[in-house]
């Protein structure tokens, strides 16, 4: 039982760290003006004060799949929009570089 608990708590902090990293690519301003890499933080910290207290090995384990489940599509998400973002701006630059 230790050695599970080991683990899990192990697997709570990589992805802890894990949401920390991602975050600081969320560099615009939500609606209210905060960094939504700071609203990020501050709601994984709250997400994770919460399950701190949960005994239930299923249900930390379900936690635990569904916060690398929303991490991971949110990182994917923000790529596949940066290079969106990149492919707009090299056909732009394809554009505007040869007219002139």
């Amino acid at each position: 039982m230790r050695a599970a608990l080991l683990t899990t708590r192990k697997e709570a902090l990589s992805l802890y760290r894990a949401v920390i990293r991602a975050s600081v690519f969320f560099v615009w301003r939500d609606d209210r003006g905060r960094v939504w890499r700071d609203v990020i933080r501050e709601s994984a910290r709250k997400e994770f004060e919460a399950g701190r207290g949960e005994r239930d090995p299923e249900m930390v384990n379900r936690l635990l799949l569904t916060g690398r489940d929303a991490l991971d599509q949110a990182v994917s998400k923000f790529l596949e929009r940066r290079e969106a973002i990149q492919r707009e701006e090299d056909e732009e630059a394809k554009k505007g570089g040869g007219g002139g």
